[in-house]
């Protein structure tokens, strides 16, 4: 590719846009395949009246099951999509994590990286992102240990929803962020000044919260210990391409659970963040609920005009 090319395929919407067109029986519209989701028969069970849909295509292909043998199902409804949804965002973190390891360079500008509290006390006081090459936002604290037993929950990477995934604990915190907001992206190429004239839409990240995107804290913990499989895999590929050392940090200078993502044509050579992206916005298409009466200001807004 040459470097516009990677520049093009560097960024996770172009690349949703240009994915092949797909029926939508719901709109009667050709929709870009990676903003819809395939539902699949899988035949009759115990019920021969009864057949059941299942989310297909989902799960990233190295970890999807084989066809044929036994097979687990479940309905298709939210809970058990929106699980799957969030599974893939765990194997696409995998998936990078292997990528960064298998690279022969860290030299260029890091795909992953956590913001200093500095650095996250003045984008919540201004509002705005001051990394060009930011494609998204991830804020994934570690999961609380449980009062009752001092534990933290063991992670779950299943495809298989458990009893607290379909009836996750209410959480104060889920009830003070929503599970993803749009923030201003600063710029410093000039178009700052033609905002006036009102030519392009100032452009915009999305911030994923972590607790309320992910509600179960079995798969919040999965989440969270996939994560850090990145940042290692990040500092293991500095210390091999013998790069200094980050120096040990303290106060605002320590990391925040503030994750920045970022891909452009340089970040490209060393590893894909863009479906690492692409998941994450497809679990907050997803999780959007569509407010008729409201404005009109939800992601999936120019589908629904």
């Amino acid at each position: 590719m040459s470097k516009e090319e990677r520049s093009f395929w560097a960024n996770p919407y172009l690349r949703m846009l240009a994915s092949p067109l797909r029926y939508c029986t719901e709109s009667n519209w050709r929709i870009p395949r990676d903003l819809l989701i395939s539902l699949g028969t899988v035949g009759r069970v115990a019920d021969p009246n009864a057949t059941f849909v299942h989310p297909a295509s989902l799960e990233h292909p190295r970890f999807r099951r084989r066809k044929g043998g036994l097979k687990h199902y479940i309905l298709c409804s939210k809970t058990a999509i929106g699980h799957t949804l969030r599974v893939r965002v765990i194997q696409e973190l995998h998936v990078l994590s292997k990528q960064i390891r298998r690279g022969d360079s860290a030299q260029g500008p890091p795909l992953f990286r956590r913001l200093t509290r500095k650095e996250w006390t003045e984008f919540k006081s201004q509002g705005a992102l001051p990394v060009e090459n930011a494609v998204a936002i991830l804020v994934i604290p570690p999961v609380n240990t449980d009062p009752s037993t001092g534990q933290r929950p063991e992670p779950n990477h299943t495809s298989l929803p458990r009893e607290e995934d379909i009836q996750p604990e209410p959480r104060t915190f889920q009830r003070q962020f929503p599970p993803s907001e749009l923030r201003p992206v600063l710029r410093n190429d000039g178009w700052a000044e033609a905002d006036e004239l009102d030519i392009l839409p100032r452009a915009q990240i999305p911030l994923y919260n972590g607790p309320p995107l992910f509600p179960s804290r079995s798969q919040r913990a999965a989440l969270h210990s996939a994560v850090l499989r990145v940042l290692a895999a990040e500092h293991a590929a500095t210390k091999r391409a013998q790069l200094p050392s980050t120096p040990v940090l303290s106060g605002h200078d320590k990391g925040s659970h503030a994750i920045v993502i970022c891909s452009d044509e340089t970040t490209l050579l060393r590893g894909d963040t863009v479906p690492l992206a692409i998941a994450l916005w497809r679990l907050r298409l997803w999780e959007t609920e569509v407010d008729e009466t409201g404005p009109r200001d939800t992601p999936v807004d120019w589908i629904t005009r």
